[in-house]
């Protein structure tokens, strides 16, 4: 029979597709899959705040696949990431920490370095607390909690699946 095969990476993403492979009967079919190339890419963490500058946790998603890559800031706010070719969407995000800026479209082509992104962050100011509950309990799998601003300022909790009963996530937002 004919078969389409896919080889995927979980640091590159989808490494290859081949087409029309065909399989016979007692016969061993060897196929070849090789990673992209991966460009550097690197920016800085602005902040007032110290504690938004560090360990600041940047997505890399890349916009024809979905793919994400994250890389996380230095004390001084600077980070960095590997990446194949392709489009991506930048954000940033920590506990107690906002992303003032809109998602930031990055394009990453062989051969060039992108090496000049900056993300603001400021320090919470107001918070949000609740509980997420399934079938009655508070719910123990992985969970995340999103809000979104008027102006599409995006924040996001992990919600804590060791706690049984009460509060087990809180949003860190700026008022207004």
């Amino acid at each position: 029979g004919f078969y389409t095969v896919q080889a995927y990476h979980p640091d590159f993403g989808v490494l290859g597709t081949l087409e029309n492979v065909e399989v016979r009967s007692g016969q061993t079919t060897t196929l070849r899959f090789d990673p992209p190339l991966t460009m550097a890419v690197s920016g800085t963490i602005v902040s007032s705040s110290q504690g938004c500058r560090s360990a600041v946790t940047m997505a890399l998603v890349n916009l024809e696949n979905s793919f994400l890559i994250l890389a996380t800031s230095s004390t001084t706010g600077e980070w960095s990431a590997q990446l194949p070719s392709g489009r991506y969407e930048l954000t940033a995000s920590k506990p107690g920490c906002i992303d003032v800026e809109d998602p930031e479209n990055v394009t990453v082509v062989s051969g060039a370095t992108n090496s000049s992104i900056s993300r603001t962050m400021v320090a919470a100011n107001a918070y949000v607390s609740g509980q997420v509950i399934v079938a009655g309990a508070n719910v123990t799998t992985d969970t995340v909690v999103v809000a979104e601003s008027e102006k599409g300022d995006i924040v996001v909790a992990d919600v804590d699946t060791t706690v049984k009963n009460g509060i087990n996530y809180t949003l860190n937002l700026a008022s207004g």
